[in-house]
């Protein structure tokens, strides 16, 4: 079966939902029981210990590792044999700028925290501030307990559903190199099934016009393409207003998308849903570089199992594994 249909976020040995699925499959276990008896044991097992709970359980998370491997080997074969894929290179060219996807490790960094808090709240307010009553000089999309929140998704890794990608200039992550940042989610609520999405995407004030928004939606579409053939955008929209004309042009036209539907949200504003599919060979990049991820992971699960763990047992219980 197409590997890539797969819920996202489900345990790598287990994917057994369609794509997009919300569904968490369980993890792999056994129901077998063990026995001492020799007497409901095949004869091989005469005068020797059988196996444990614990072995048998092993022993079958192990195969489901090793089928799962198997078949997502096989798909990324298919695939690569259309063409390379290693040169995924992006089309913007904004110098320097590099976006990963954030974890609890850059919510445990109070700066880094309050850094893009305030980048994101500044932008939001330089772009609609002449929408606002003249007396606010200040707009908050985000708290500092909602970045810490969004940043802790990233730790699920290949299983995370939705994840906020970070852009920084340089070769270090650091408070004052941060500038942009955007989420992208396998999975909203408020989409069917195939259906990825992107939003929240900033670039600090002092670095727009620079091309670090293309870099962030092409490292957002890529992760979607592994997963989703459609992206949904929203955004609101004010007919005569400069940062909405020029969101609209840039939305709608460079970036591909088409409206879908507009209704009023207050008088003049228009709240725009839009969508396009994802091309035939994103959606094949997409694919490779998650499946080669998830072969990653698999072999390292595979790798951190015990190999014996029937002997470990026996070697903790001298005893009970002698012979009578």
């Amino acid at each position: 079966s197409d590997l890539r249909s797969r819920a996202p976020f489900a345990h790598p040995s287990c994917m057994i939902v369609g794509r997009g699925g919300a569904k968490r499959a369980a993890p792999p276990s056994s129901s077998t029981s063990s026995s001492r008896s020799s007497s409901s044991s095949p004869p091989g097992w005469m005068g020797a210990r059988a196996p444990s709970r614990g072995a048998v359980d092993l022993v079958g998370r192990r195969a489901q590792l090793l089928n799962t491997l198997e078949r997502v080997s096989s798909r990324l074969l298919s695939l690569e044999a259309e063409g390379p894929v290693n040169d995924v290179a992006p089309k913007s060219h904004a110098r320097g700028i590099r976006v990963i996807i954030g974890t609890s490790a850059h919510a445990e960094n109070a700066a880094l925290v309050e850094r893009i808090m305030t980048m994101v709240n500044e932008s939001y307010y330089e772009s609609v501030k002449e929408l606002l009553n003249p007396r606010q000089t200040s707009y908050q999309r985000l708290s500092r307990h909602e970045v810490i929140d969004r940043l802790e998704m990233g730790d699920a890794g290949i299983r995370a559903n939705r994840v906020l990608h970070i852009a920084y200039r340089g070769d270090i992550l650091e408070p004052s190199s941060v500038v942009g940042c955007m989420s992208s989610t396998y999975q909203p609520l408020w989409t069917e099934e195939g259906c990825g999405h992107w939003g929240l995407l900033v670039v600090d004030k002092d670095c727009q016009g620079q091309g670090i928004a293309s870099v962030l939606v092409e490292a957002a579409e890529l992760r979607l393409a592994g997963v989703c053939h459609e992206i949904q955008i929203e955004y609101e929209y004010t007919p005569g207003h400069a940062y909405s004309e020029r969101l609209s042009q840039w939305y709608e036209g460079s970036c591909g998308f088409k409206c879908m539907t507009g209704y009023g949200r207050r008088p003049g504003t228009q709240f725009r849903k839009c969508r396009k599919p994802i091309s035939g060979e994103l959606s094949r990049c997409g694919e490779v570089l998650r499946l080669r991820e998830l072969r990653d992971v698999l072999t390292a699960e595979l790798a951190a199992l015990p190999v014996c763990p029937a002997a470990a047992e026996d070697s903790d219980n001298p005893a009970e594994s002698a012979s009578p």
